[in-house]
């Protein structure tokens, strides 16, 4: 019998991705990375069941590389700094 299908889960936000996320931290708020979840770079988590989660948004292509250039060196989301990047001229 054939192995069985590895299914990759993801979530995609189109609109409102602001609230979906408000909603999503308080829901879970540490228990993302709690009980073998896992963080990574770029503001990606594994919770522990294998589901990553990232979220972005792309309005302006100079605003969004500046901040996904701070968020390439973090591990978690440092909210100031991605602000800071993303209030820059």
């Amino acid at each position: 019998m054939a192995g069985l299908q590895k299914i990759t889960p993801f979530l995609w936000f189109n609109q409102e991705a602001e609230e979906a996320a408000n909603l999503y931290v308080s829901l879970f708020k540490d228990c993302l990375t709690a009980n073998g979840g896992q963080e990574s770079q770029c503001g990606w988590l594994k919770d522990r069941f294998g589901l990553f989660i990232q979220m972005m948004k792309d309005q302006d292509p100079k605003r969004s590389q500046r901040v996904m250039q701070a968020m390439l060196t973090m591990k978690k989301f440092d909210i100031a700094r991605l602000e800071e990047a993303y209030a820059q001229a």
